[in-house]
């Protein structure tokens, strides 16, 4: 049956695009229609590589379909990828850096009800746009989900090795496109549903659950949203959306700065007089500890939650871009926690890590107090036109930068204007933590230096002996100790204690009565 039509306006981004306002939870945009029991891809052929497609197999719930890929890198060509609920896809990959580039060439977008799998890298693509639906999950080391082609030369190099590539909107010769530049929106901001009551091609969404410890998670295309939950501890979570995508390896820009680990992302939105490219939202939940997460777009709508706490010596980042508008919505939380929760044994660490809102545990890594640990302190970039904060943005001991003179590789605009709305909160307070009383004591064997200001002692009963020391009482009279306070072994946690940093750099700052910068 024919869906009725709403009132609807075309947006025209090259006429401003501020941002785009996501539909209330109980509205959310309305995701695929539930696919056929048993929906699993359609193979084409092994473009390049080696590997093969086993036959699918029968299941309690659905099928099973099972990609054995035999070299490092493999182009596999679809005429759909469609997975049904109670079906699953597995790819069988002969390491973890593994990496599997598949080819759609589908009319219609790919829908993903079911469970996708693998031991090494996937890569999704569809010029006309991929959805992972409700009740969808995917664990893998690594996802890329993109209706931008991925260059055939990006890929042979390895997309988690190449220093510098692009995703475009050109496709080879032999692809079927029909994606679009103009997207019809309805007055509420969500898109006109086709007469199959799908959404507009050409764009990424994710309502299901998303995992790739240790590895990238990357959704890409002229539009992108994120309502489920994505988690990439010690990896890097990317929602980027425009025409084209540019991607480098941050460490080529600054390989002396350890606060960044991954890709930097730069977009361009499409050429076309009416065009919407880069929209992109967060209104579910991304982890990223120990890791990075990077929205990038010409307008960032962050209604959701972000954490990227950080250990000791390595931190967790958060980069917020947009080319003109960036909005942390009310109830928003972006944050680099720090942990505070240490469990017993690795089977209750494993438990907490596999929940979908696992807390930043503490690893138990120390550095001592002499130390410098500003190098590793986490950071939270937020630039834009217009850089709107109506939620909390919270990285203790931390750094957080609104804007500022960034170095010309990196994509941060001063704005024109940072607005605090009542009852944000901007925090970089250190922490309050807990610190065991036996931390106040040090032991250590005396030691001829040690006893240098009392030179009758250095042959006497106190040399080579172990003494504790109330590292609180100051020096005692026999022997100098104003050393040992620097070798105390501190976690993150302490080395929080103290504020950190915020930066803004703006033409205008407002602070509207009832926010709080701390």
């Amino acid at each position: 049956m024919k869906p009725r039509m709403q009132s609807s306006f075309l947006v025209l981004a090259l006429a401003g695009v501020l941002s785009f306002a996501l539909p209330q939870t109980g509205e959310a945009a309305k995701p695929g229609q539930r696919l056929p029991n048993g929906t699993i891809p359609q193979y084409r052929g092994l473009y390049s590589g080696r590997g093969s497609v086993d036959p699918a197999v029968d299941t309690a719930t659905g099928r099973r379909l099972t990609v054995r890929q035999l070299s490092q890198r493999a182009i596999f060509d679809w005429d759909s990828f469609n997975i049904a609920a109670g079906s699953e896809v597995h790819f069988d990959q002969p390491s973890a850096t593994a990496e599997a580039l598949n080819r759609i060439f589908d009319a219609d977008p790919s829908i993903i009800q079911g469970m996708l799998t693998a031991t090494g890298r996937v890569y999704l693509v569809n010029q006309n746009g991929i959805l992972f639906d409700r009740g969808s999950q995917v664990n893998v080391r690594g996802l890329i989900a993109s209706s931008l082609a991925i260059p055939e030369s990006a890929f042979a190099a390895g997309i988690g090795t190449s220093t510098n590539f692009a995703l475009t909107a050109d496709w080879d010769a032999h692809a079927e496109p029909r994606g679009i530049d103009v997207v019809l929106m309805n007055e509420d901001g969500t898109p006109v549903l086709d007469l199959e009551g799908r959404e507009w091609r050409n764009q990424v969404q994710n309502y299901g659950t998303l995992r790739a410890d240790g590895g990238l998670i990357m959704l890409i295309a002229p539009r992108v949203e994120n309502r489920g939950v994505i988690t990439a501890n010690n990896g890097q979570v990317i929602l980027a959306a425009g025409a084209r995508a540019y991607l480098r390896q941050y460490k080529t820009i600054d390989e002396k700065d350890v606060s960044m680990r991954g890709l930097v992302v730069k977009v361009e939105a499409g050429s076309a007089p009416l065009d919407v490219s880069g929209l992109v939202a967060n209104a579910g939940k991304i982890t990223t500890h120990r890791g990075n997460t990077t929205m990038v777009g010409l307008a960032v709508n962050q209604e959701g939650v972000i954490r990227a706490g950080g250990a000791v010596n390595q931190n967790g980042s958060i980069w917020l871009l947009a080319g003109q508008t960036l909005t942390l919505g009310t109830g928003s939380v972006t944050e680099t926690p720090v942990a505070k929760l240490k469990p017993k044994d690795e089977a209750e660490i494993a438990a907490i890590t596999e929940r979908d809102d696992a807390p930043l545990i503490d690893d138990g890594q120390t550095m001592v107090e002499e130390q410098d640990y500003t190098p590793y302190r986490s950071k939270i970039l937020l630039g834009g036109q217009r850089v709107h904060i109506q939620g909390s943005v919270l990285n203790p001991g931390g750094v957080i930068q609104i804007g500022g003179d960034a170095r010309s590789e990196e994509p941060l605009k001063t704005p024109d204007r940072v607005l605090l709305d009542a009852g944000s909160r901007v925090s970089v307070a250190g922490t309050i933590s807990d610190v065991a009383y036996e931390k106040n004591f040090y032991s250590f064997d005396v030691s001829t230096n040690d006893l240098r200001d009392t030179p009758f002692q250095k042959g006497g009963y106190l040399h080579r002996k172990r003494m504790t020391v109330d590292l609180r009482k100051g020096n005692p009279a026999l022997f100098d100790i104003s050393g040992l306070r620097g070798l105390v072994e501190r976690s993150v946690a302490e080395k929080t204690a103290v504020g950190g940093e915020l930066l803004i750099k703006s033409d205008e700052l407002i602070s509207q009565a009832g926010s709080v910068i701390d």
